[in-house]
């Protein structure tokens, strides 16, 4: 079933949504939580999916300690 997004601009919608703080403090709240974030837009011939999850704490605990495996040049 094709599902018409006449009308509607996804790239307009995307910079919309770059400029909304109070969408970014909902989808960090959901994050926060837990939660999956996710945005989809679309439009006649391009549709985008934003998605981002929480990682755990102790990934980045465990990625902190390459950070200082290369030294600089």
């Amino acid at each position: 079933m094709a599902v018409s997004g006449e009308g509607r601009d996804a790239p307009e919608e995307l910079r919309s949504w770059a400029d909304d703080l109070s969408g970014h403090a909902d989808a960090m709240g959901l994050l926060a939580h837990g939660n999956l974030f996710h945005l989809y837009t679309h439009d006649g011939q391009t549709g985008v999916s934003l998605s981002a999850r929480p990682m755990p704490l102790n990934f980045v605990a465990a990625w902190r300690q390459f950070t200082g495996a290369y030294a600089p040049a």
